[in-house]
Order: structure tokens, then sequence, then C-alpha cells
């Protein structure tokens, strides 16, 4: 199995936003930061043959920052994917999925989080929030229970979320 995740992005955000290239992936400067004023984020992820999903925010498109349909206001958006070679087992699946249900319904950011399998082989959770930690935080805790539910690993954020 190969993924291809890229995601570009030309706007007049703080150079200490992260940008790491892997892992939960979101524009999102802290509110002390420049605001996203100018310019676009792009976002392409794909499982080839199984999942395409991309994405693009421009700083100007209103409409889209500020609808209830949109980013609602928020400054911060996360996605958290789980893709594995071949569908999941039905409970496998199902397992991920009330996993990132349960956690994300008892966090801060229950209203502007929300879970999903796009495709029998993929499982999603994405949140918004005005800040980075907070988002950071669930996306964080749902990696360790996914980590435990698909590996029987002990809970572990990759070192590259610590950069």
């Amino acid at each position: 199995m190969t993924a291809h995740w890229a995601r570009t992005s030309c706007a007049s955000i703080s150079p200490r936003r992260r940008d790491d290239g892997l892992g939960p992936a979101g524009p999102g400067p802290a509110a002390a930061e420049p605001a996203f004023e100018r310019g676009r984020y792009t976002q392409h992820l794909e499982l080839p043959g199984r999942w395409l999903e991309r994405g693009r925010i421009a700083a100007d498109d209103q409409a889209l920052l500020h609808s209830p349909l949109g980013l609602a206001g928020h400054s911060v958006m996360g996605s958290l994917w789980f893709a594995a070679g071949q569908a999941l087992p039905g409970a496998r699946r199902e397992a991920l999925l009330e996993s990132a249900r349960e956690i994300s319904g008892r966090h801060a950011l229950a209203a502007t989080s929300g879970s999903t399998a796009p495709e029998p082989c993929i499982v999603v959770l994405r949140v918004l929030g005005a800040r980075v930690e907070p988002v950071m935080g669930l996306l964080t805790e749902v990696w360790a229970a996914w980590r435990q539910l698909a590996w029987q690993l002990a809970p572990c954020a990759p070192r590259v979320w610590r950069t």
C-alpha cells in the first residue's frame, strides 16, 4: 500500500506554525500570531485507487472561513486518519470509529469534531478549534487509542508531533 500525502500553502501565516508534513494537518496560527489574511492553503490526501481528498482554503473566501458549513470562524482545523491496505473488518473499523467518537465526545471540542469511515479501509477524525493545543490534544489522545486498538501497542505520540 502506498499512501500519497501533499500539502501546499502560500499564506501570510507566522513561520512558527507547525508544518512538518506528517500526521495531523491543517492551517491554524495561534491567537498571538498573524491572521490568515492573504494567500491559500491546499491539502491533498490520497490512498491511490481508494480515497482522494483535496481541499483549498483561500484567505479571501469569507463564506468558507465563517460559514457554519465551512470553518465557522475557527482558525485551526485538524485531521487524523487511519488507513489500511485492504478493507478493515467491520468490527475493527467500528472499534476505531467508536473510540474516536467516545474520546472526542467528552473533549472540550466535542461540538466541532467528527469521525467517519469514507472508505472501508479508512477512518478519519476531523476537528475545528480556536487554538492549536486543544486540537493537538484531541488528535494525540485518539492516536493513542487507535495505536492500542490497532496494534496493541502502548500509547505514544509520534516524535515528529513534538518538533
